[in-house]
């Protein structure tokens, strides 16, 4: 039989909104858990099922590196405790290698801190879904700057794609003034054809987003992300799309 290759734990990635937390995270997995109930009827012998609610989750481990927020980089105590049990949705993005699977209107519902061996502290935490799982492929990962688009990736013709999601940091909140970073997911029916905007969204501040698309995209998809006038730092930015 051919030897298939597995994918290095280093393609690995976990963003926390708009926080990668690889840096400091040891593992993370996704588990999807759908249960049956029991129930009997008055009048019937026979027993009846129920299907549950799906439920996600990613539990996620790490270790404990500082306490604070410093900008790029998430520290993982904090976006850990800053959003256990939040009513804000908070989503979450687990990347493994080219697949990405993304947790909308998620919150954390753990935090557990151990010391197992002497000067190491680590960090377990976990991030529940009831409203579903977004598998997709990974589109840009990296540092942009104003007009900067990433490589185009085939998604083929089979799978339907209706979503992206998009994690973007490495600039201030532009709240206060007119500037603007714009991320557009873009497409065309070749490598090299003409491509057009799928779908957009305008960040005035770091964060994550999840934007639904109206038609299907082609075949190939880039990301083209536009800074506006004022915004003279890079962007750190990573976009993937999903079906729904």
């Amino acid at each position: 039989m051919p030897s298939i290759p597995g994918v290095p734990a280093s393609q690995a990635k976990i963003f926390i909104d708009e926080f990668e937390l690889t840096q400091q995270s040891s593992g993370a997995t996704l588990e999807a858990e759908l249960q049956t109930l029991t129930y009997d009827i008055m009048g019937d012998a026979a027993k009846h099922q129920q299907v549950t609610t799906p439920n996600f989750t990613i539990p996620h481990s790490g270790y404990y590196t500082g306490r604070g927020l410093s900008r790029g980089l998430g520290y993982f105590e904090d976006e850990l405790s800053a959003r256990l049990g939040t009513t804000t949705p908070v989503i979450v993005s687990l990347v493994l290698g080219p697949v990405v699977y993304t947790l909308n209107e998620t919150w954390g519902t753990q935090l557990t801190i151990d010391a197992p061996v002497a000067d190491l502290i680590t960090i377990e935490g976990n991030w529940s879904s009831a409203t579903g799982v977004g598998r997709g492929m990974v589109v840009a990962y990296g540092t942009f700057d104003s007009l900067d688009d990433s490589t185009p990736i085939d998604v083929g013709t089979v799978i339907k794609y209706d979503q992206a999601v998009m994690h973007i940091d490495g600039f201030p909140d532009l709240t206060a003034g007119a500037e603007t970073v714009v991320v557009a997911i873009q497409t065309s029916a070749t490598e090299g054809g003409a491509y057009v905007t799928w779908l957009t969204h305008t960040f005035k501040k770091p964060g994550a987003y999840i934007v639904t698309g109206i038609d299907n995209p082609n075949r190939w998809i880039k990301a083209l992300v536009t800074l506006s006038a004022g915004v003279t730092d890079p962007v750190d930015l990573f976009a993937g799309i999903h079906a729904k």
